[in-house]
């Protein structure tokens, strides 16, 4: 496949993508998009890492809020074993 004939990342980003793929798993290196290739993985370790601390964030926020609002199930735990003979 000669430059010409690969699909442009601008116009067609789902083809662009898929045509990459394809060329990487058949070891064709040299027609690779390298300067795309490398900043989508960038940006795709950086929306992990953004998306990773935002639902961690909100996994700590209901932990707060659960253990803060009185009905935290492990003090209902223990005050049932407390009141067990």
């Amino acid at each position: 496949m000669s430059t010409q004939d690969q699909t442009d990342y601008e116009t067609d980003y789902y083809a662009w993508s898929n045509e990459q793929a394809a060329l990487l798993r058949g070891g064709r290196f040299s027609q690779l998009d390298i300067s795309h290739l490398a900043e989508e993985i960038e940006d795709l370790g950086k929306r992990e890492r953004r998306a990773l601390q935002s639902r961690l964030g909100v996994l700590l926020g209901h932990l707060l809020k659960w253990r803060h609002q009185g009905d935290y199930p492990l003090d209902r735990e223990v005050a049932r074993r407390q009141s067990q003979p």
